[in-house]
């Protein structure tokens, strides 16, 4: 057992996956496949993950693995028979999307209760590989653009490398940005910076609002953190110029942003729901009536990317729905609205989880998470000092960003190669609470 269930194995493995990322992508945009690496090798992982949660025999973990399989068994059978042309092979898709968060989840767990935790090494070597096929990317004239549409350039509209989804891709650099200010806070040479630096260019260039929050909202939270705990802790104040550095990066960054890809993005989005968004809100939401004002569609486009309008149609269909979907999910399969056929998800992960999995997909999802969270908060109660630790305050702010991104914009806890990332942050900041002494 320990052959197969090791951190080598374990690191190896995350080390891999922006490789996976590139490679699905490829396979994706270039070749056409609809079976991509990426589904391949992260359903190995679950099989993978299921593996040693059933052979450990946790009593609880085995009751809500129990619970998962019913879920899956009963959500299938029930909406094969209700639905006209339901695919079983999508099916399969839609819920291993939803097994893979709260798996992984007790997986890491479990498996870091009995073994260290994971060397940095891990998530430098992982964040290089990530920027550096950016810059490669972008020096070979490669890179895909963050968004299309109209006649613009990357440079204009972001760079996206060779990965498949800018907000999926800004996603994952929280977490490896938050890594690597861990790591430059410890580290007493300039490569800690760089490290740093190299994911930071990235979530910049990429063009994302995720990318910008996630920047901003983990130097930024952390500095004001700095100086409060400093005040608290004066043994801090030894790590007075790298904050100083950081500060003085953030304020590079602002005066900046009127070239970057973002600033363009906005803008035309800002033009764009003004000059046709506005003008045709009558037509915004064929299926539905509206009453939103003229600020509201901007603000509705600018910030949530007409989620809300995704959100307003699933919602109607929801309430309309029978008993069984209600409890166990729409799916995303066979849905209509007055007669049309709708199946493009809310693309905010709450609404998605309540609306196509149904209450009893959410229960289950709150039954995992909530067990973790209150174990984190009786921890903190017990050992207070905890909150002056660097490296816990900053993993618990990538969770706290990562969960409200997921709020937002989606593209989190149903997406494996974001819902690992996820899954990981949340068992480190547990577990650290556990072994703080």
């Amino acid at each position: 057992m320990k052959r197969i269930y090791n951190n080598e194995v374990i690191s190896r493995f995350l080390v891999l996956q922006p490789i996976i990322d590139i490679i699905t992508s490829l396979m994706i945009n270039e070749l056409l496949i609809p079976i991509s690496l990426g589904m391949i090798i992260r359903f190995l992982f679950l099989v993978y993950a299921s593996g040693y949660l059933i052979i450990k025999r946790d009593k609880k973990i085995i009751c809500v693995i129990s619970i998962l399989i019913l879920y899956t068994g009963l959500s299938t059978i029930g909406n094969f028979i209700l639905k006209d042309n339901f695919s079983l092979f999508t099916q399969a898709s839609f819920i291993l999307k939803f097994l893979y968060f709260p798996i992984s989840l007790l997986f890491f767990y479990k498996y870091f209760k009995e073994h260290k935790e994971l060397n940095m090494n891990v998530y430098i070597h992982a964040s290089l590989l990530m920027t550096l096929s950016l810059v490669v990317a972008i020096l070979t004239n490669t890179s895909y653009c963050s968004y299309m549409g109209g006649d613009f350039d990357c440079h204009l509209r972001g760079y996206l490398g060779w990965f498949n989804s800018a907000n999926e891709t800004s996603i994952i650099l929280i977490f490896y940005l938050g890594m690597m200010l861990i790591n430059y806070l410890k580290q007493k040479n300039s490569m800690g910076y760089f490290y740093l630096l190299l994911v930071a260019i990235f979530m910049i260039l990429i063009g994302t609002k995720t990318g910008f929050i996630g920047l901003f909202g983990i130097l930024v939270i952390y500095i004001l953190y700095y100086v409060i705990s400093t005040m608290i802790n004066n043994k801090k104040v030894v790590l007075f110029k790298k904050v100083l550095i950081l500060l003085i990066s953030i304020i590079g960054v602002i005066l900046y942003i009127p070239n970057t890809p973002l600033y363009f993005n906005l803008d035309l989005s800002y033009r764009y729901s003004k000059e046709q968004l506005v003008t045709n809100k009558d037509d915004n939401i064929p299926t539905l009536k509206t009453n939103n004002t003229d600020s509201e569609i901007v603000a509705n486009h600018l910030v949530f990317n007409d989620r809300d309008d995704f959100l307003t149609i699933n919602k109607e269909i929801y309430s309309n729905s029978n008993t069984f979907n209600k409890l166990f999910g729409i799916t995303n399969q066979d849905n209509y609205i007055n007669g049309i056929k709708y199946d493009h998800i809310c693309e905010r992960d709450l609404h998605d989880l309540i609306i196509f999995y149904g209450i009893v997909g959410f229960l289950i999802i709150l039954l995992v998470s909530l067990y973790l969270l209150l174990k984190l908060i009786k921890n903190i109660i017990k050992r207070p000092k905890i909150l002056l630790d660097d490296k816990f305050i900053i993993t618990g702010i990538i969770t706290a960003l990562m969960l409200a991104v997921s709020y937002l914009a989606g593209h989190t806890l149903f997406n494996p190669a974001v819902s690992i990332y996820l899954a990981l942050v949340i068992t480190n900041l547990v577990r650290m609470s556990d072994t703080y002494e």
